[in-house]
Order: C-alpha cells, then structure tokens, then sequence
C-alpha cells in the first residue's frame, strides 16, 4: 500500500511539474508591452509560484530517513554510493529515483536551462527494469551504472525543456540531447562515487567533473547507446575514464 501510496504521490508531484513546465513557457510568449499580456503574465507568474509551493508540500510528505532530501553534490554523490548496498527493491527504487531526479535537475539547470520538465515516474521506471548491485555478486560499478543509463535513456524521464541564451548548447549535448547526455553523465558520477574513496570535497567535485569529460567525449559515450551490447560498450568507456576522475 505504501508503494501505492508513493506512486500516485510522484504522479501528482510529475503533474504539477509539467504544469510549471507549461506556465513558465506561456509567460515567456508573446509581448510584454501589450497590457493584456502583462495581465497574463502576472497570473501566470503567481500560478507558477503556486505550483512550485504544492510540488514542495508533496515532496515533504514523501520524506523517509532524515537526509534523504539532501540536495548537495557531495550527499547525491554519497547516495549513489549507498545504492551499491541496497538489496531491498522498494529502498533501492525510492533511493535511485530521487538521487538521479536530483542530479538530473542540477546538470541542466547548471547549464543554463532553465525550464524543463522531468518525469520522475519515468526514472521510477528505469529503477525497476534494473537489479540491485547488492543482489548479484560480481557486478562493477561501471556495468551497473552503464544498465542504468542505457534503462534511463530508454524511459527518455526529460520530457521538455527551454534553453536560456546562455545555455551551453555547443555540441555537448545537455541542449540538444538531454537525455543522452544527462544520464551518461550520471552513470559517470555515480561509478566514480561508488569506486573511489573520496572524502566530502571529493564527492562534492564529482558530478562537475563528469559533466567537464561529456564535453568532450559525449560522442563516443553516446554512440555505445547505439551498440548491439550498450551495456557493455558503455561500462568500458567508463572505465577507460575512471582512473582520471574526479
């Protein structure tokens, strides 16, 4: 039941969020001289505003152990390191989610994209198509985390989004192809979370210097996407990288 519970919540919370997505992009239409779209403007703002309050009311009903919504560098990186040891579906699946929403959310909107719609029921999805690390002996870091971008991009969570002028659009791929280059950079992090002991600072400087590598490898790590094996063509380019990270 509480699964339930937790699903129909993150349907909601997407719903809300795709909402914001809409009314954020009409306010941005049309010219602001005319008076009645300044008319419209005002309410779309406010109706803005009022979405962004009821997503946050949602997400702190949601809250499980102190922390969980922990949103710096350093405590996602660390999430992605607890993944590596949870056995329990339902705790891998909530922990998954959430960590890569997060890191999802902070990759674009560092690059200047600053309106975007992410279904996190989507996410939700790909935790289920993958087994825990904790439940199969042997499995690397950089196999898990290649399955988990290739179910990721599969899911394609971003649904949309709106580039700002100084968004960083030059060939990387976060504009272009967000879902590709998004969740390639975080199966980057996340296996350099999981394989490296790193102290607080560490973690912290993770998930800039993923995105610094998709900058310029982004093809390559993406045309393994294209493989008949993804997986694993995937968790060899990120091992080849591993070793001059973070």
């Amino acid at each position: 039941m509480a699964h339930l519970h937790q699903d129909i919540a993150t349907l909601l919370k997407d719903g809300l969020r795709g909402a914001r997505y809409l009314v954020r992009k009409t306010t941005r239409a049309g010219d602001d001289a005319d008076p009645l779209r300044r008319g419209v403007h005002h309410l779309t703002s406010l109706a803005d505003a009022v979405l962004s309050t009821t997503e946050e009311t949602v997400s702190s009903l949601l809250r499980g152990a102190p922390g969980d919504e922990a949103r710096s560098d350093a405590a996602l990186m660390r999430a992605c390191r607890r993944l590596s040891g949870l056995a329990d579906a339902d705790a891998f699946e909530t922990l998954f989610t959430r960590t890569v929403y997060r890191l999802a959310e902070t990759l674009l909107t560092r690059r200047g994209i600053d309106n975007l719609f992410i279904a996190e029921h989507d996410i939700a999805a790909a935790a289920r198509d993958l087994v825990p690390p904790a439940v199969r002996d042997g499995t690397d870091p950089a196999r898990f985390w290649a399955e988990a971008a290739v179910a990721l991009v599969a899911r394609r969570p971003i649904r949309d989004i709106e580039t700002a002028e100084s968004a960083s659009a030059d060939g990387t791929g976060f504009a272009t192809e967000p879902n590709a280059a998004v969740f390639l950079t975080i199966a980057l992090a996340g296996a350099v979370a999981a394989t490296k002991d790193l102290d607080a600072a560490g973690l912290g400087a993770v998930p800039d210097s993923a995105a610094a590598v998709m900058d310029v490898r982004f093809r390559r790590f993406a045309d393994c996407l294209d493989r008949r094996d993804p997986a694993h063509a995937l968790a060899t380019e990120i091992a080849s990288v591993l070793p001059f990270l973070p």
